[in-house]
């Protein structure tokens, strides 16, 4: 079973668990893969070799702008089923 960044005791699953667990659920139900990203928070989607990584932080989900380190915000958390939605169409070519 792939990791969701569920990695403590069901006493200790921080506040950044549920939401990564809400936002792989709310992808996959789209048909896209979903996984953990690189750095803790991050959650990476895959479809026919495009990917879209996104970030939990500080109540926002945000995405990479470059290289650089940047960031543009894209979702607050809670949001996780407009998000998914939004990654799917970017990821399947959909408006």
């Amino acid at each position: 079973m792939e990791s969701i960044g569920l990695t403590q005791t069901p006493g200790e699953i921080n506040s950044v668990a549920l939401p990564l667990a809400a936002l792989h659920s709310a992808i996959r139900r789209r048909g896209v893969a979903a996984m953990d990203g690189g750095q803790p928070g991050e959650v990476r989607a895959e479809h026919a070799g495009r990917c879209i990584v996104v970030r939990l932080s500080g109540g926002k989900w945000v995405s990479p702008v470059d290289g650089g380190g940047r960031t543009a915000p894209i979702g607050r958390e809670g949001e996780e089923d407009s998000l998914a939605r939004w990654i799917a169409g970017e990821l399947l070519g959909r408006v």
